[in-house]
Order: structure tokens, then sequence, then C-alpha cells
């Protein structure tokens, strides 16, 4: 059954919430969903990655993850701090009246990145990311991924039209490219209009369809 793991979704673990998912990680190649990082905090912000197979359940209210809260909290953080060299604070030089600040030349390697655990080329789909047509022009926005629930694969990409309040429904097969910038569709906008548009009914008859194929 196709369910939807919305952006901004609650996240129950088995001994209550965990968090919320912030963002969604794509491979880069066959633009499936392969983790979730879900956003814990409010003074002290983590963004943690939940690979998709630990999802046991999604609905319109939240996504249930086959684990406690204990669990979520030992796993590892989508991004990781990196210092590299050593700091020193700059010395004030000239008593009684400070002149100016003397930098030590240690400093001067010092650098703090920011690293990212998954893997290289890894795509992060968040609310909001700009989708494209073929010919570079704005379709939307993203609102979610549409996810088969059994089979932990992404369906469909759930975005949001400008000037419309109804979301509508891209067939993943017809994405080319995700970036950090967009989401490249292979289809033109007269195509994009003419995209299903998504409510509970279409969920519903498309969930049928997966059950009972045609043959």
């Amino acid at each position: 059954m196709k369910k939807q793991i919305g952006l901004g979704l609650k996240v129950q673990c088995l001994d209550g919430q965990g968090g919320k998912v912030s963002k969604i990680i794509t491979d880069p190649e066959s633009h499936q969903p392969t983790y979730l990082v879900v956003k814990r905090g409010r003074l002290h912000i983590r963004e943690i990655l939940v690979p998709v197979s630990l999802v046991a359940e999604v609905t319109e209210e939240a996504v249930f993850l086959n684990m406690t809260r204990e669990t979520l909290v030992g796993l590892s953080d989508y991004e990781y701090t990196v210092r590299k060299g050593e700091y020193q604070k700059p010395l004030i030089v000239g008593h009684p009246r400070p002149r100016y600040l003397h930098y030590p030349a240690s400093s001067k390697g010092f650098m703090v990145l920011r690293q990212r655990n998954v893997p290289e080329r890894s795509v992060a789909v968040e609310k909001g990311l700009v989708i494209l047509d073929s010919e570079g022009r704005e379709a939307g926005k993203v609102e979610g991924v549409i996810v088969d629930s059994r089979k932990r694969q992404g369906r469909y990409v759930l975005f949001r039209r400008v000037h419309e309040s109804i979301p509508r429904l891209i067939p993943s097969d017809l994405v080319d490219d995700v970036t950090l910038e967009a989401v490249q569709l292979r289809i033109g906008s007269e195509y994009v209009e003419l995209l299903p548009v998504y409510t509970k009914r279409t969920a519903r008859r498309r969930a049928k369809e997966q059950e009972h194929p045609l043959r």
C-alpha cells in the first residue's frame, strides 16, 4: 500500500514521539528514498539518520518506527562537525589602552567543517525544494514522497503547483535528476498540468490498484 511520508510529519517510536521528518535522503541513481532525517529537540537540535527499512507504518498523522526512542537517539547524526588544526584566541595588544588584536599564526589553518553520514552524491529532499520541468521552468515545490510501505520504495513525489491548493503526484519514473537545488522532470509543462491531483480518494484508489494490478 502506498503511503505519504510528508516533510514535517511526526515520528512515533514504540514508546512515544521521536521527532519530526525534516528531510528525505534519496539515492542519486534510482531516486529511491534511503533514509529519513528525524529532527529532535528545540534548544539543542539534532538531525538523526533513520534507514527507510526501519519504518514500520505510515499514516496521515505520523511515521511509525520499529524502535524505541533510546535506540533512535543512538543512531548517527545526519551531519557532524569536524575541526582541523589548533585554535588559539586572539591576544589584546596594548596596556592600559588596547591598540589591536594579535592573531596567533597557529590559528590560520584552523577550520570547522560540516560533513555528512550519507553515501557520496546522496541528495536530501526537503519541503519547498523546487521542481523543474524538462524546459527548466518551475513546475512547483515538493511537499513529500509517496512510498510503498511494503516494498519500502518511492512511487511518487508529492508537489504543489503555484496558485494551486491541492497537491499533485509525479510518478518516480518521470524524475530525471535530483540535486541540492531542484528536482528535474523528464516532461514539459503541458504534461505537468495533466498530472493527477492527490486526495484521500486518489490515495485509496491507487492503493487498491497496487493490491489488484490490471492483467
